[in-house]
């Protein structure tokens, strides 16, 4: 892969603040269950199901580079946390909520109603959340975070 790594630059604790961020997770989770069993896994329009290939192709992209047993539910940093900015990290900073987006905006748009509308707003904001944190706790253990950040989109290029 030749994924680029950077090593942290302070001490390589976990973070305490993060032990709420459990409540985010359960958030999120519960979302997606609602969204699956309430709609269809695989969309009935092709450019829905185009739509949902493209995101798991992302996800999985972003998952290979950023090594599977080095991801983290929760937005707190492990202990031997990198700043991965190679693949889809050298454009996006969260390729993995923006393939997760993607994949539950196809699933909304699938199977439509102001009930899985109002769910998927709560996976939005719940997002935002986790990510804002996240990168809070990036721009605190890494130097160059802000650097990164001025040079890369957060979730959608030339969007967000």
């Amino acid at each position: 892969m030749g994924a680029k790594v950077t090593q942290p630059h302070a001490d390589s604790e976990g973070d305490p603040r993060g032990s709420w961020t459990l409540v985010l997770v359960a958030i999120q989770f519960g979302c997606l269950g609602y969204l699956i069993f309430t709609g269809r896994l695989a969309a009935e329009s092709r450019w829905l199901l185009g739509l949902q290939l493209a995101a798991l192709l992302l996800g999985a992209w972003a998952l290979l580079v950023m090594r599977p047993g080095r991801v983290n539910l929760a937005p707190i940093l492990r202990p031997d946390a990198t700043l991965v900015t190679a693949g889809p990290y050298r454009l996006i900073r969260h390729p993995m909520y923006t393939s997760l987006l993607i994949l539950t905006s196809a699933w909304l748009a699938d199977v439509y109603s102001p009930k899985r509308l109002a769910v998927w707003v709560v996976f939005l904001a719940n997002t935002v959340v986790k990510l804002t944190l996240e990168e809070r706790y990036l721009r605190d253990r890494f130097d160059h975070f802000e650097e990164y950040q001025r040079r890369t989109w957060r979730v959608i290029p030339f969007v967000y």
